[in-house]
């Protein structure tokens, strides 16, 4: 049998190596150097580390919260929604928003990646909840949740697409493109309007997902060329949405 005192340190290891491979992986999944098998490998050695947290009980939890109070980053943020959200305990899912907030938008992804590795059915009695509420972040990570498990919303997606707050819209629209709701194509259309450049991507790229990469490229080329923290993710959703011998013709007009 362990010793007490390293149990405890195995479960800290474990807290902190979850939040590490985590990052490790967001960075390299859009990256050049690592093939699909390394992140495969990844994913694997990040897996055995939640569980590890999991099958560690209150210890684990208690491990992560003490990770993420002495590291306020997004990759122990991952690591504390990850067991909340597969524990199902909705006081522990509270900490956890409550811990996202203080991140911002980098907190909020966090924890859309947390409910990307939850299975949907663990996920079913907050996504309801979070889409009802008036928080906004709360209503972004219900959309979140509906986006990564292709879940349809029905009819309630028309108000979330015409939400007051930027960031609901975006990932509203962005939604509706990916279910291909084409009764949301004019508020798919109006976003391209949108008030800031990441929503107006969005709904370029719903657009395009609807069959109006007409009406979506313009839009696209301008953010290439004006919006410089957003000009990476444009190209790359101008290549994709556009033939290739036409993709081809494209970039050598803008980087030739």
């Amino acid at each position: 049998m362990h010793p007490v005192a390293t149990i405890a340190a195995i479960v800290d290891q474990h807290a902190e190596d979850a939040a590490f491979l985590w990052l490790r992986r967001r960075r390299e999944i859009d990256g050049s150097i690592l093939e699909e098998t390394d992140i495969g490998r990844i994913d694997q050695r990040l897996d055995a580390n939640i569980e590890g947290l999991m099958a560690a009980g209150k210890a684990g939890w208690d491990a992560a919260r003490a990770r993420f109070t002495d590291y306020a980053e997004p990759g122990e943020l991952f690591a504390l929604g990850t067991l909340a959200l597969h524990w199902g305990d909705a006081d522990l899912v509270a900490i956890a928003i409550d811990a996202a907030a203080s991140l911002g938008e980098a907190g909020l992804s966090s924890l859309s990646a947390a409910v990307a590795r939850t299975p949907r059915e663990k996920l079913r009695p907050f996504v309801a909840e979070w889409l009802d509420t008036r928080d906004a972040p709360q209503r972004c990570l219900g959309l979140s949740a509906l986006w990564h498990h292709r879940v349809d919303p029905g009819p309630r997606l028309h108000d979330l697409a015409s939400h007051s707050d930027a960031n609901v819209r975006r990932r509203a629209v962005r939604l509706a493109g990916g279910l291909k709701r084409r009764d949301l194509l004019p508020a798919v259309l109006a976003g391209l309007d949108g008030e800031t450049a990441k929503e107006r991507l969005a709904a370029a790229f719903a657009a395009c997902l609807l069959g109006e990469a007409r009406s979506a490229h313009p839009v696209i080329d301008k953010i290439v060329l004006t919006e410089t923290d957003q000009a990476e993710a444009a190209i790359e959703i101008r290549l994709l949405t556009t033939p290739p011998e036409a993709a081809k013709a494209w970039l050598q007009t803008r980087f030739g």
